[in-house]
């Protein structure tokens, strides 16, 4: 019967010596965030389809127009992109955390214009609303 009892007790000793219960340390994740151009194709240029309507277009319109798109990178060396589905298009990341975690966003413009992120749907300070200097 001791042999029985005591490993029934350690447990129960474990939860009430301890004090409060001991929560997990809040996760903290990075994420990097460029913005970047690239080439955006509304006509589908590479189809397999030649005799689409949209290659009847005149010549002097062009194909490809330049976007700013918004890519997550793995790094803060900003040189490798996050690898996404080929059905997000050009949607920029979505980042998801629980509550109680931290999410630390490292935005670096690669465009040629000036661009900025903003939060939607979550609290921040009003001293991270844009660029203070």
């Amino acid at each position: 019967m001791r042999t029985a009892t005591l490993p029934l007790l350690l447990p129960l000793l474990a939860c009430f010596c301890g004090g409060a219960a001991q929560q997990p340390p809040a996760l903290v994740r990075h994420v990097y965030i460029a913005a970047v151009e690239i080439g955006w194709d509304y006509i589908h240029v590479e189809d397999s389809d030649p005799g689409s309507e949209q290659r009847k277009k005149p010549k002097d319109i062009p194909q490809k127009y330049i976007k700013a798109v918004y890519r997550e990178y793995l790094d803060a060396t900003y040189t490798v992109p996050k690898p996404r589905p080929a059905w997000t298009g050009i949607q920029g990341p979505v980042i998801v955390a629980q509550a109680g975690h931290t999410v630390v966003v490292h935005f670096k413009n690669l465009a040629s214009q000036p661009y900025s992120i903003s939060p939607v749907g979550i609290s921040y300070w009003k001293h991270s609303e844009g660029d203070e200097l």
